[in-house]
């Protein structure tokens, strides 16, 4: 797997909020799994989901 500096900086700001208590960490989980999911490039229909749940 591929992941690129932003990418890396998107986690330890989400866990930074995690670890702050701003965001449960379920949401924690779910943003990180839909970032993850919408930035791969293989399974478009996977990168759709993704896409999906960093939007809900």
């Amino acid at each position: 797997m591929d992941v690129r500096p932003e990418h890396l900086v998107f986690y330890a700001v989400l866990v930074g909020l995690g670890a702050a208590g701003v965001v449960d960490w379920p949401v924690v989980g779910i943003v990180a799994i839909g970032h993850l999911l919408s930035s791969q490039r293989r399974f478009p229909r996977l990168r759709e989901a993704g896409e999906a749940v960093e939007a809900a």
